[in-house]
């Protein structure tokens, strides 16, 4: 599935027309101009919701995890964040990839359009002390979020 970078912008590969996709294996690939300009490998370690989503916008969350609090937020995100996220209405699939290297997990949510980024839901989960303790530890500053749009 292709999604051309939304009007959020990006710090992904810029100059020309930027496409992103997310293998069901795992895999996340960016594109500048059609041309594979860089990916990133790794296993899907939670992936909830709709198998086929009819997804026309997404958002893909990067975060740069150290090692020794990899667990704590996996725990957190599979256990409390995703469920809470999945419970709103156009919030139609969330992935979390474990990958190798500075970016240590790929967020990667299928939604059914733009709404559901602005909801009541989605701050609501972005609220609870677990999320709090989270938004608060230094790597969290380096936390990047690209809001998607379907290519056409």
């Amino acid at each position: 599935m292709a999604f051309q970078f939304g009007p959020a912008g990006s710090e992904l590969p810029t100059g020309g027309t930027s496409y992103v996709s997310l293998s069901e294996e795992g895999t996340v690939v960016v594109l500048t101009d059609r041309k594979t300009d860089d990916s990133l490998n790794g296993r899907v370690i939670f992936d909830q919701g709709d198998r086929e989503p009819r997804s026309s916008h997404a958002l893909m969350v990067i975060f740069p995890i150290p090692a020794e609090e990899q667990p704590q937020f996996d725990a957190w995100f599979c256990n409390e964040h995703a469920p809470l996220l999945l419970a709103i209405d156009g919030w139609e699939r969330s992935r979390l990839v474990a990958v190798s290297g500075k970016i240590s997990r790929v967020v990667w949510h299928d939604l059914a359009g733009a709404d559901p980024l602005r909801s009541s839901g989605r701050a609501a989960a972005g609220r609870t002390p677990a999320s709090s303790a989270l938004v608060e530890r230094p790597w969290f500053t380096r936390v990047r979020r690209h809001e998607l749009e379907r290519a056409s």
